[in-house]
């Protein structure tokens, strides 16, 4: 048997059983008012010259950097709890109602790398609900100041784990099932599902990379296992260990985080392996680019409470530093951990970072609070600036 940390949602509890009518899609509103649709100030104050910043003061369930360039940047984000879509111009300090669409108890939302499709997840633990939301040119939303609109769609309520391919004509998610777990692929242009892969075992954490990672969930006292899944094959990514979690490194290597003699420890196993001065819990992590072999990642100088177990259950509350991880195998300084910032520090207030991403040229980091689920950048162009 195979057992997981703290859920939070239903899906992690049940699996689905092949019995049982499907969940009714979430109710939503759209009271649309021209001018709700206008761009005004933010209340935040960003400033771009500053390495970090508050973006919002709205709760975020999820939100992304758009833009290839830095100068032109804007943030797109979901509301926790209403669903309602806005958009950051970070230069003019600006931000823009997108979506007045209600979707009630919206609570996680994951977004394409350019911004035009989210998959936001709403509703009770006992009522969860999906929608797939993309982004189209209309030429009657001239009235409300658009340039487009998002229009939604259906994923099946059962879905989890989602993310977009890197050319964002994809959707990916996990189904349970009897046996374990099923893997999708679902096309944006036809909004048809395709089954990939099958895994044996119930609810695992997934990151889709080219290669995908997968390992059970960790629970306090249990062994964790992190496997690549070749070819439909899982192979190994490395030793287990209790409440492994797992990073990949794009398709070089993986993260492997584990508890030793008490302490959770980080180490990379790729071509070549080595221990890490910081361990890497998989959400409060992004890769930098593979020119640069790093990885970002926010932890504190002291451990506090059983990590990362506490950690999931929402028990632990942790004050976050932001490290820079030197992952070249050829490095001398492999391993080590450069300190970035002191997020407490700077922000003037504790920062539990997690869902953190990065944007097209890999200086600018987002990410929320854990627990107030405000939303930050830091620039880590202007560090010490």
């Amino acid at each position: 048997m195979l057992l997981f940390g703290a859920p939070e949602s239903s899906q992690e509890f049940f699996a689905d059983l092949g019995f049982g009518s499907a969940t009714a899609p979430t109710e939503f509103t759209n009271d649309s008012v021209p001018n709700d649709f206008a761009p005004v100030a933010l209340e935040t104050g960003i400033d771009t010259k500053k390495a970090l910043n508050l973006l919002t003061l709205r709760p975020v369930a999820g939100a992304v950097i758009v833009g290839t360039s830095t100068d032109k940047q804007t943030v797109r984000y979901v509301e926790r709890g209403t669903g309602q879509i806005y958009e950051i111009d970070l230069a003019a300090n600006k931000e823009t109602l997108l979506s007045d669409t209600t979707f009630a108890q919206a609570t996680k939302a994951t977004w394409s790398n350019n911004g035009t499709s989210v998959v936001i997840e709403s509703g009770s633990p006992t009522s969860e609900q999906v929608q797939l939301l993309t982004w189209e040119k209309d030429s009657n939303a001239s009235s409300t100041n658009q340039e487009g609109q998002f229009t939604a769609s259906e994923i099946a309520p059962d879905a989890y784990a989602f993310a977009f391919s890197n050319d964002n004509k994809n959707l990916y998610y996990l189904r349970s099932d009897r046996d374990g777990s099923l893997g999708y692929s679902y096309s944006l242009a036809t909004n048809k599902p395709t089954l990939t892969f099958s895994l044996p075992f119930i609810a695992p954490a997934v990151e889709w990379t080219k290669i995908p990672l997968v390992y059970n969930r960790p629970g306090e006292k249990q062994a964790g296992y992190a496997y690549r899944l070749v070819s439909g094959e899982l192979e190994s990514a490395g030793a287990g260990g209790e409440a492994l979690v797992a990073k990949a490194f794009y398709d070089k290597g993986v993260v492997l985080s584990k508890v030793v003699d008490g302490l959770l420890r980080g180490a990379y196993v790729g071509s070549d392996n080595f221990d890490l001065a910081i361990p890497a819990i998989p959400e409060k992590c992004v890769s930098g680019t593979t020119d640069e072999q790093k990885m970002y990642c926010s932890y504190p100088i002291e451990q506090s409470g059983n990590l990362p177990t506490d950690w999931y259950k929402g028990t632990a509350k942790l004050q976050d530093y932001l490290w820079s991880i030197d992952l070249a195998e050829s490095s001398p300084s492999r391993g080590t951990a450069l300190l970035i910032s002191d997020l407490t520090n700077e922000s003037g207030q504790n920062i539990d970072a997690t869902d953190m991403s990065t944007d097209y040229t890999h200086t600018r980091l987002l990410f929320r609070d854990k627990y107030t689920h405000s939303l930050w950048m830091y620039d880590t162009t202007l560090r010490n600036k």
